[in-house]
């Protein structure tokens, strides 16, 4: 008996996994997420790549830094896109637009929702005027750069998927 060896049995129920959980936390904050396009007809493709800009510009007038000048005109205090404004009294192109374009409360209120529309649609196009023809076009090279980046990205994923 005293060359016997002792037996190992395997009981899996009395083995404890050991879980480990992990919490990930995504700060997506100032992110452009760009829908997936690919499944759409080539039509609704080019729809989503406009949609796309517009979103864009939507998000870089937050960072387009400047001050209204003698004329209320706004004017860049600096010719890049920036998450800070390197002058602290400057304020974004965004804020200068809902600034001059406010929404009152003075209407009635089957006209409040029309005027609404309307004060959207005037700001979204001194949005797009700022770029194009506005002080912003100073900052047109880096968008188009992003832009054409963007661009690129959503037509190799469409090209994937055929």
């Amino acid at each position: 008996m005293a060359n016997k060896k002792p037996e190992v049995i395997f009981n899996p129920e009395s083995v404890r996994s050991v879980v480990t959980k992990y919490i990930i936390h995504f700060n997506i904050d100032q992110t452009l997420l760009l829908p997936e396009s690919s499944g759409l007809p080539k039509e609704e493709q080019v729809i989503n790549n406009k949609t796309l800009t517009f979103k864009m510009i939507l998000m870089l007038v937050n960072y387009a830094w400047g001050k209204p000048d003698d004329k209320n005109k706004f004017k860049l205090t600096q010719n890049v896109f920036s998450k800070f404004p390197k002058d602290h009294d400057s304020v974004s192109f965004q804020t200068y637009v809902e600034n001059n374009f406010q929404f009152t409360n003075d209407k009635v209120e089957n006209e409040k929702i029309e005027y609404f529309i309307k004060l959207r649609k005037l700001r979204h196009e001194q949005f797009m005027i700022f770029l194009k023809t506005g002080s912003g076009v100073k900052l047109k090279p880096d968008f188009d750069k992003i832009n054409k980046a963007i661009v690129m990205l959503n037509i190799l994923a469409i090209a994937q998927g055929d």
